[in-house]
C-alpha cells in the first residue's frame, strides 16, 4: 500500500483550493450499527500508517465539481442544488448496506452491497443535475464502484497485514439510509490525508 493522494479530476488536488462535491453523508449518530462497524475497523487497524476519516467526515462520493469552489458563486450553488433536487424528487428513499472493509492500493474502503444499483441511479441523476447547472465539463463523475472510504494511507503499509487484520470483519455490513444528498465545499490536507467540508445545500429524495 502506498500513500494516498487527493485528486482534482485526474491530477493531484492543488494546494489552496477547495472543491464542491455531492456526497451521501454517513451520520453515525443516526446509524449506530454503522458506528459500531467503523469503530471495529479502526480498532483492527490500530498502529497502521492510516488516517481514518473522522466521525463527521464519512461519506460516499457521488460527484466532484471540477470548477474551484471560489469560482462558483451563490447563484451557481443554488442552481446546482435546484437541478440536482429536481432530478431526485421522484426517487423514493432507500437504504444501502455498507461494510466488509478491504484494502486497496492507497487505503481501506467499505463496500456498498444491498442497494448499490439504486445508489448508482442517484449518482447518475446527480451528475446530470450538475451538468445542467454548470456544464458537462464541470462534472468529474466517479466511474469506480461506489464505496465509502474508511482510511487513507499516509505512507507505505503492509497489504497482507491489513488484510489479515480486516479478515474478521469481511462480510460484516451495516445499514445506511439514503434519503438525501448534500452539496458540500471540501477542504483537504495532502500532508496528513485529512478531509473536512462546509455544508452548502441538502437535496432530498422523494421531495416531489
Amino acid at each position: 500500500m502506498k500513500a494516498f493522494t487527493f485528486k482534482h479530476a485526474n491530477v493531484p488536488w492543488p494546494a489552496g483550493i477547495t472543491l464542491l462535491h455531492v456526497y451521501v453523508v454517513a451520520d453515525l449518530a443516526r446509524n449506530p450499527e454503522l458506528a459500531e462497524l467503523v469503530a471495529s475497523s479502526r480498532a483492527a487497524l490500530d498502529g497502521m500508517p492510516l488516517t481514518h476519516l473522522g466521525d463527521d467526515w464519512l461519506h460516499v462520493t457521488l460527484c466532484q465539481i471540477r470548477t474551484p469552489a471560489d469560482q462558483v458563486d451563490d447563484a451557481g450553488r443554488k442552481a446546482i442544488a435546484r437541478e440536482v433536487g429536481v432530478r431526485l424528487a421522484g426517487l423514493k428513499p432507500f437504504r444501502v448496506s455498507v461494510g466488509s472493509p478491504f484494502g486497496v492500493p492507497t487505503g481501506v474502503l467499505f463496500e456498498i452491497a444491498e442497494g448499490a444499483g439504486a445508489l448508482d441511479d442517484v449518482r447518475r441523476k446527480v451528475a446530470a443535475g450538475v451538468a445542467a447547472a454548470c456544464g458537462l465539463d464541470a462534472v468529474n463523475g466517479h466511474t469506480s464502484s461506489l464505496h465509502m472510504s474508511e482510511s487513507y494511507a499516509r505512507a507505505d503499509a503492509d497489504d497482507e497485514e491489513i488484510a489479515r487484520r480486516l479478515a474478521p470483519l469481511r462480510d460484516t455490513y451495516a445499514p445506511l439510509p439514503v434519503d438525501r444528498v448534500e452539496l458540500v465545499d471540501v477542504t483537504i490536507r495532502q500532508e496528513d490525508k485529512a478531509v473536512s467540508w462546509t455544508p452548502v445545500a441538502a437535496m432530498g429524495l422523494g421531495a416531489g
